[in-house]
């Protein structure tokens, strides 16, 4: 590619990895989203920095037309998961044929990819309308943005999210959806010893509910329930008047959230006849990214180009989730993971392999070729 240069590519994305951008480091972020507002600028495009809500950073929006219709939505963000302090302990390092470093794949390498990508793109004739959008909260589940993002996805014929490509290159072709409940039980507390019978135990509550919704995880179904938080009471010569029970869901189909509230409202009434009171707060966060008929196409189109460039793509589903969940639940065919190989996301051992970087822009750019 004549606008590549491993060198360059190593230098920058040094240089972006030690700018520390956890989701609450507003500054952080905002740095990120500076640095390639830049670079997006340089290269004649619409550029625009849209900062709604002092919670968390800006975003970045980028587009080659005026139009607010898209033909491909690409999709990103700028936050990490690793707290201030984290780049002093263990900077960006390069050995042998792999980076390291707080976000070097999840997801500031694939950032200056697409980047790379796209001055490719912008020299040649026929190019599809594209917006891309960088989050500034994906880690955090894009409360803020999400909204923004459902905006964008319905106006995009297509979306693809340069989340990296897994350890064995695969693309991540579906995604479960995610959600969960926080539940205060409150009972009434007595003397466990002198006056049991006037209590009402809300632990002997919360620890049935756990027993009862773990009955609805399905691993051929794709749906699972985790009872992750679980406490209360005061002493142990106290009949326990609250408690708290955190639990978290995935589903592969949003079907099985209906079977996830049908259990709740079957608890509910048992809640009731033991004289518990309840507060639930939740529900589903984000739906299931989907492998439906449109997707489908999609994929045998990056199939079909990878082909081309004699790359093997496979297809994989994951557990866990991105904001491809959000384009598809509103009907943008989705692909996840076009980004460069890595791994250890999220780990000290987060890592980058640099052969493979320049094939996956060049897919992107074979791709963009190939969309009707």
């Amino acid at each position: 590619m004549k606008n590549f240069n491993m060198k360059e590519y190593i230098t920058e994305l040094e240089k972006i990895v030690n700018i520390e951008s956890d989701s609450k480091n507003i500054k952080g972020v905002a740095e990120v989203a500076d640095y390639f507002y830049d670079k997006y600028k340089k290269l004649f495009l619409n550029v625009e920095k849209i900062q709604n809500y002092s919670e968390v950073g800006p975003c970045l929006k980028v587009t080659n037309t005026n139009e607010e219709n898209y033909d491909v939505l690409f999709l990103g963000h700028m936050d990490t998961v690793f707290p201030k302090r984290t780049i002093e302990e263990r900077p960006f390092k390069k050995e042998g044929n792999k980076v390291f470093g707080p976000g070097v794949i999840d997801m500031k390498g694939p950032l200056l990819s697409l980047y790379y990508a796209v001055k490719e793109l912008v020299d040649k004739e026929n190019l599809k309308k594209f917006c891309i959008l960088l989050n500034s909260e994906e880690e955090i589940g894009s409360k803020h943005y999400g909204e923004l993002i459902e905006r964008i996805a319905e106006k995009s014929k297509y979306t693809l999210v340069i989340e990296h490509a897994r350890p064995d290159g695969a693309l991540v072709i579906e995604r479960k959806g995610s959600g969960g409940y926080d539940i205060e039980f409150t009972g009434k507390a007595s003397h466990a010893g002198s006056a049991p019978e006037k209590g009402r135990n809300a632990i002997s509550e919360m620890a049935y509910w756990i027993n009862k919704l773990n009955e609805v995880t399905d691993f051929e179904k794709g749906t699972t329930i985790n009872c992750g938080i679980a406490n209360g009471g005061t002493a142990k010569n106290v009949v326990a008047e609250k408690a708290y029970l955190g639990m978290e869901f995935r589903v592969k189909k949003v079907e099985a959230v209906e079977e996830i509230i049908k259990k709740i409202e079957d608890l509910k009434k048992h809640a009731e006849e033991k004289e518990i009171k309840l507060k639930i707060i939740g529900g589903l966060n984000r739906g299931p990214m989907v492998f439906n008929e449109k997707s489908k196409k999609l994929f045998e189109i990056i199939k079909e180009a990878g082909k081309e460039l004699e790359i093997e793509i496979k297809g994989v589903s994951s557990g866990g989730g991105s904001d491809g969940n959000i384009t598809s639940s509103v009907g943008s065919p989705t692909i996840d993971g076009l980004g460069p190989i890595g791994g250890g996301q999220h780990s000290v051992d987060e890592y980058l392999e640099l052969d493979s970087v320049e094939e996956r822009i060049e897919l992107i750019v074979r791709i963009m070729e190939k969309l009707n």
